[in-house]
C-alpha cells in the first residue's frame, strides 16, 4: 500500500511539472496532466478519469491519499457525477467513516480491502455492482443494507468481518456466493420469507429474521381517503413507522382495490413491501336523501330529482346512484327508487304526492274561508269578554 501511495505522489508531482490545465475555485484544486486527473479538497487527493459515453460522461474514482477520519466521496466532478470506484482505491484506509455518493453505481473488487476501522457505511440505492472482496476483513463493521438495483452478491463481499451483525437484504438479490460472509460469525440477515436470501441464509445455517408486513382488513367506503395502521415485523419484532419504514397509499379513497407501498428506512432502507387491501361499497340506504316537495299534476310523467348527501358530501346521478320512478303520473302518492353504484350498493325509496292543480278562484275561496272562519273566532272572544264586564 506505502508503494502505490508513493506511485500516486510522484504521478502528482509530476503532473505539476506538466501542468494542462488547472483551475482555483470553492476551494478545490483540479489538475489534469499524463491523462491522470486529480482533485485535492479537505478530505485528500483524488486521482480519477472521465469515462465518455455519447453525451454523457461520468468519473471513476481510481486512487485516494489522505488521512481523514471521515471521509466524503465527491458526488461529482467538474459537474460529472462519480459513479464508480476502482479496484483497490480504499485498501487499508484507516477512516471510521465513509460516506458514498448518492451517485455510485459500481465498487470493484476490494475497494475496501482491510479497512478494519470502518464502521459506517450506507451503500446508495442506485448502487448496481459490488465486485469480489470489496468489503473483506472490514471488521468493525456493524451493519450493511443491500438495496434493490444489486441482483448479486459476489465472493467474499464481506468476508471476515466479524463484528457484522445485521445484513439487510432486498428481494432483488437473485445470487449470493458461498463465501460471501466467509467467516461473519455474528450476522443475522434481514429479508423477505419467500426470497432469495432468505433461501441462502436457511441452507448456510444463518440466522435470518424475516421482514412481515401484516394483511390490511377490508375497510368500508367512507367518501374521504383511508389510511388503515400498517403493521411491519422483522423478526418478531414490531417495527416503528416513521423510525424503520415510512408509508405511501395509493387508490385509497373509492370502493375497489388500494395500495400501501411500504418503504424500510434507517437500517432497514434496502426492503420494500407493498400490501393490498379492499375498500368495501357502502349501502345507499345510509345516505341522507332530501324531502321531495308535492308535485303539481301535469297529465305527463313527473320525475324530480331528490338531494342525496353522505359524510357531508353531495352524492352524483350516474356516479353514486341511478333513480327510477312509479305511479309518477296521476295525482296521488308516486315513488322513487334509489339505486347504489359505485361507492354504493342496494336500494332505498322516497315517496311524494302529485297533487291537483287549484285555479285562482279556488284559492280565493280558501282564503275567504280561512277569514271567516277568523272572524267567527273573533266574535266568541268579544262575547266572553263582555259578559265577564258584566257580572
Amino acid at each position: 500500500m506505502l508503494k502505490n501511495n508513493l506511485k500516486k505522489v510522484i504521478c502528482i508531482a509530476l503532473s505539476i511539472i506538466t501542468i494542462s490545465a488547472a483551475a482555483l475555485a470553492n476551494g478545490l484544486l483540479y489538475i489534469s496532466a499524463q491523462g491522470s486527473e486529480f482533485l485535492e479538497n479537505p478530505d485528500g487527493i483524488w486521482e480519477y478519469t472521465v469515462e465518455s459515453d455519447g453525451d454523457k460522461s461520468s468519473v471513476m474514482i481510481t486512487g485516494y491519499t489522505g488521512e481523514s477520519d471521515e471521509i466524503t466521496i465527491p458526488e461529482n466532478i467538474n459537474g460529472n457525477p462519480v459513479t464508480v470506484i476502482d479496484s483497490g482505491v480504499f485498501c487499508d484506509c484507516t477512516a471510521t467513516g465513509i460516506k458514498l455518493p448518492a451517485t455510485l453505481k459500481e465498487i470493484g473488487e476490494e475497494a475496501f480491502y482491510n479497512c478494519r476501522n470502518l464502521v459506517r457505511l450506507d451503500l446508495p440505492e442506485c448502487l448496481e455492482k459490488i465486485g469480489a472482496g470489496a468489503f473483506e476483513i472490514c471488521s468493525s463493521l456493524e451493519t450493511v443494507s443491500i438495496g434493490s438495483n444489486i441482483s448479486a452478491i459476489n465472493s467474499k463481499v464481506f468476508a471476515d468481518c466479524e463484528n457484522l451483525g445485521a445484513v439487510i437484504i432486498s428481494d432483488s438479490i437473485k445470487k449470493i456466493a458461498a463465501d460471501a460472509f466467509d467467516n461473519c460469525c455474528n450476522i443475522t440477515i434481514y429479508c423477505f420469507e419467500d426470497s432469495y436470501a432468505y433461501s441462502y441464509a436457511m441452507s448456510n445455517s444463518i440466522p435470518v429474521s424475516t421482514f412481515v408486513v401484516e394483511p390490511i382488513p377490508n375497510q368500508r367506503y367512507t367518501g374521504k381517503a383511508i389510511k388503515p395502521e400498517v403493521s411491519v415485523t422483522a423478526g418478531g419484532k414490531e417495527l416503528s413507522n416513521r423510525s424503520d419504514f415510512t408509508v405511501k397509499y395509493y387508490n385509497n379513497t373509492n370502493a375497489g382495490t388500494a395500495t400501501v407501498k411500504i418503504s424500510g428506512i434507517n437500517k432497514f432502507k434496502a426492503l420494500t413491501s407493498s400490501v393490498n387491501f379492499v375498500i368495501l361499497a357502502r349501502s345507499i340506504c345510509e345516505a341522507t336523501v332530501g324531502r321531495i316537495s308535492d308535485q303539481t299534476y301535469t297529465g305527463s310523467e313527473i320525475t324530480p330529482k331528490p338531494r342525496l348527501t353522505y359524510n357531508g358530501k353531495s352524492l352524483r346521478e350516474g356516479t353514486d346512484y341511478t333513480l327510477s320512478y312509479s305511479s309518477n303520473v296521476n295525482i296521488g302518492t308516486a315513488k322513487v327508487t334509489i339505486n347504489g353504484i359505485g361507492n354504493f350498493f342496494g336500494t332505498t325509496t322516497i315517496l311524494f304526492n302529485i297533487v291537483e292543480e287549484q285555479s285562482d278562484s279556488g284559492a280565493f275561496q280558501k282564503i275567504l274561508e280561512l277569514c271567516i272562519t277568523a272572524l267567527q273566532y273573533l266574535k266568541i272572544i268579544f262575547e266572553t269578554i263582555i259578559s265577564i264586564f258584566r257580572r
